[in-house]
């Protein structure tokens, strides 16, 4: 099979000590080295609630990406303390445009999300896709790309007319918009979702007991974005975005988060650490290849992908593909 392969940079955010610098309300405040929007909230206010707050009131200065602040910037923090609404998606920025052949169709693999995707062309949805498509007579020869955050990833193939499909997604409730996010609302309006190709079960984890869901107080979970938010509906918490489940976790070790959104297989090789699942907070979730709605191409080849993934699961390829990516796992 001939692959070609194009690669978009992802964001990387990396964690740094905490400036335990003295800050007030209302009163401008000079961001030092190690600084964080929790940090400063944290001093400023007593709660990191107001992280988001922060955010908000500085949006123009910061920028689109609430987890990248500079040294030296000024920033106002606003008077007002106590809950604030909360986003639980990263602000879009335009994408650059990956460098794709105009000829030879293009998949996207949204994220780094192993066992389920991963650069280069890697990772378990990614095999059975190209399987599927193959076997369906669409073709054999791609051009790969990963692009990541998920909001990037979802405008880059509704501009890029050679992105014929992208995996993998978690479908929301297209059926009940109510509490959904932007990017989820989206996804129903713009895309057409494959039929399922793996199924998951996804849970809030915390270390060593389940999290309190009936606290009082809020609860600050961490989400890769990878799963729809609307599940969390009804906790009374702040929801922060990370790029990956293992940056989650280890906010989650450091004590900057009370739990984070996982399922239970990408959970797998951190069961050690002493995660455990709420019980009460759990709930399933499926895959998808998904294609946009004003792309005639990428419409024919969802059709073909159905079609090539029900064939894999009759000969029992798709078992194969699958056992093959979960006994490569800790």
């Amino acid at each position: 099979m001939c692959r070609q392969f194009g690669i978009v940079a992802g964001f990387t955010l990396w964690f740094a000590p905490i400036a335990a610098l003295a800050q007030t309300a209302c009163e401008p405040y000079e961001v030092a080295p190690g600084d964080t929007l929790n940090s400063i909230a944290m001093a400023a206010y007593g709660t990191r609630q107001m992280a988001d707050g922060i955010y908000s009131t500085n949006t123009q200065i910061i920028g689109p990406d609430r987890n990248t602040i500079e040294i030296g910037m000024i920033l106002e923090l606003p008077c007002q303390a106590g809950p604030v609404a909360v986003s639980t998606e990263t602000p879009a920025a335009t994408p650059p445009p990956p460098r794709i052949a105009p000829d030879t169709p293009a998949l996207l693999s949204v994220g780094d999300f192993p066992p389920f995707s991963g650069i280069e062309g890697r990772g378990m949805i990614n095999d059975i896709v190209v399987a599927a498509l193959g076997n369906s007579g669409f073709g054999d020869m791609f051009q790969f790309f990963d692009l990541r955050p998920l909001d990037q990833a979802a405008q880059a193939a509704q501009a890029l007319p050679t992105i014929v499909l992208s995996y993998p997604w978690v479908r929301p409730d297209c059926d009940n918009t109510t509490g959904l996010s932007a990017q989820s609302r989206n996804l129903c309006q713009n895309y057409t979702f494959s039929q399922p190709v793996y199924a998951l079960q996804v849970s809030l984890y915390a270390l060593d007991t389940p999290v309190d869901i009936h606290a009082p107080t809020y609860l600050e979970i961490c989400s890769t974005g990878f799963y729809p938010a609307a599940p969390l509906a009804a906790i009374y918490a702040i929801v922060e975005t990370r790029p990956s489940v293992a940056i989650c976790l280890n906010g989650l070790i450091a004590g900057e988060f009370d739990a984070i959104v996982a399922d239970s297989v990408s959970v797998k090789g951190f069961l050690q650490t002493g995660l455990v699942p709420n019980p009460e907070v759990t709930w399933n979730a499926t895959l998808h290849a998904i294609a946009f709605n004003g792309n005639p191409d990428a419409m024919r080849a969802l059709a073909l992908f159905d079609q090539g993934l029900e064939a894999l699961k009759q000969t029992g390829e798709w078992f194969a593909i699958v056992s093959e990516h979960l006994n490569r796992l800790p």
